[in-house]
């Protein structure tokens, strides 16, 4: 936690979050992080390397990350990087993000998104 802190304080986006594993916490870079998925009252987050599973809503993801231009709230349930997006479809609404996670698009975000996108 303290190395994570330190290398966030550094900077002016947050860099690093903690995650909690079953047999301690791991450290994991924000830039591995595609997408983070609502599931009731937990969060999951989806990494290039592995899943994390966090007693967090996704506004306190967002709130952390509203700094960094990297993410995009696509809908109610879903968090996403812009930079692991791989396609995605106007008309069903989806986002294909890397390792095949299919991200939700709400229809009040889909004109947003696309300006997001064309920059």
């Amino acid at each position: 936690n303290y190395n994570a802190l330190k290398d966030n304080l550094k900077s002016e986006n947050i860099s690093k979050i903690v995650v909690r594993k079953n047999d301690g916490q791991e450290i994991v870079a924000i830039d591995t992080i595609i997408a983070i998925e609502a599931q009731e009252a937990y969060s999951c987050i989806h990494t290039i390397s592995n899943n994390y599973l966090m007693s967090k809503n996704l506004k306190h993801f967002e709130t952390i990350f509203e700094q960094n231009n990297m993410f995009f709230r696509s809908h109610k349930s879903w968090l996403i990087n812009l930079k692991k997006i791989t396609s995605f479809s106007k008309t069903k609404l989806e986002i294909e993000m890397e390792k095949n996670i299919i991200a939700k698009l709400s229809k009040y975000k889909k004109l947003e998104f696309e300006a997001v996108m064309m920059k």
